[in-house]
């Protein structure tokens, strides 16, 4: 059923405004750096409790992050990902903070690989630009969802995994409700970035 509902968000809300998403390939010598850093970051990753539940697909979920901030990046023309990162930096507690917060900008950046949506907390204080990683080289920027838009369209039964689905459980049992995770759907709600980052930020 999980399935079947994330292809229909692909049939309804992304595939009609593909079109519309703007398209970025890398070489495999532009990508090195993000190699290198995901893997010190999974490395990190990897002693937290959360992420000792939903470690399958750690590296490829890290990865396709940095790919979608490599992207933006280069469409803003700003510099906001830390190669220089300490170990003891990647603690999820470093993670929770607004992505282009170093370009003082409220802003995130959620990535999803093709075929899946972006998870995102049940509740969102700022707003995310969202992208899809269609190649192990290339992202589409498909646009800005306000705080607004992620908080509204939303389904917890967009999400896959089972063990994010009992970390799920696990938060809502100590009511911390805020901090589930959900699938996102929205595409249809996006609005264009360079337009719309001072009204969205």
């Amino acid at each position: 059923m999980c399935y079947e509902k994330q292809r229909e968000v692909y049939r309804k809300y992304i595939e009609p405004y593909r079109q519309e998403f703007i398209r970025f390939e890398f070489t495999k010598q532009e990508l090195i750096p993000i190699i290198e850093l995901t893997q010190k970051i999974v490395e990190e990753k990897q002693k937290e409790l959360n992420h000792q539940i939903d470690d399958l697909n750690t590296h490829k979920r890290f990865m396709t992050g940095l790919i979608g901030e490599l992207a933006i990046e280069r469409l803003l023309g700003i510099n906001i990902i830390d190669y220089e990162q300490k170990a003891n930096q990647t603690h999820s507690k470093h993670f929770n903070t607004p992505d282009l917060q170093k370009a003082n900008l409220n802003l995130g950046v959620k990535s999803v690989e093709y075929g899946k949506v972006p998870l995102i907390p049940a509740h969102n204080s700022y707003s995310q630009i969202i992208c899809i990683r269609d190649t192990p080289n290339s992202v589409l920027v498909c646009g800005l969802a306000t705080k607004e838009v992620l908080n509204i369209y939303q389904d917890e039964d967009l999400v896959l995994s089972t063990k994010l689905k009992e970390l799920n459980d696990l938060k809502r049992s100590q009511n911390n409700t805020n901090n589930i995770k959900t699938g996102f759907y929205g595409f249809h709600k996006l609005i264009d970035i360079k337009l719309s980052i001072e009204k969205a930020a």
